[in-house]
């Protein structure tokens, strides 16, 4: 009897640590997309093409960065 709640407990563990992760990707993408598209409103402001290029760099550079986790 022990034995069986100890591994119904075991299991709702494992269920909340995966539902957990799951929260921490979901708001992960979430804030990536927000981050993307205030960027992109921002190329539309802008008309010089060397601020474009460097500001796309950089971007591709934190996108790269974040998305390691």
């Amino acid at each position: 009897m022990q034995e069986t709640i100890i591994a119904i407990n075991y299991r709702n563990d494992k269920i909340r640590i995966k539902a957990f992760k799951f929260n921490i990707k979901a708001i992960h993408s979430f804030l990536l997309i927000i981050f993307l598209i205030n960027f992109t409103m921002f190329f539309i402001v802008i008309q010089n093409k060397h601020t474009n290029k460097l500001i796309c760099v950089i971007l591709y550079l934190l996108y790269f960065i974040l998305s390691q986790k």
